[in-house]
């Protein structure tokens, strides 16, 4: 499944630490048999798919939201603070 219009490329999302009850991002993936679409606040819950996998971050920012498109790969190498996977 590829994401269309106005997405960000994912070499350009960062994950940020922020308070506990406020998630940065919400993420939009494929279940394993690509029956249906979730939605967590939790990477880690889309780790079950392949790394070619496309997925959806949403990040909730102060005044606008962006959403990045990028693939299960690139999320994995992502660790807090570090700047964009290119």
């Amino acid at each position: 499944m590829k994401f269309i219009g106005e997405t960000r490329p994912g070499s350009e999302f960062r994950l940020l630490v922020s308070h506990a009850a406020k998630a940065t991002a919400t993420f939009v993936g494929p279940t394993v048999d690509g029956s249906a679409m979730r939605v967590t606040h939790r990477a880690a819950e889309l780790f079950d798919l392949p790394d070619s996998a496309e997925i959806l971050a949403h990040w909730h920012g102060k005044w606008r939201t962006e959403a990045f498109a990028l693939t299960i790969g690139q999320l994995r190498k992502l660790k807090v603070g570090d700047p964009p996977v290119t």
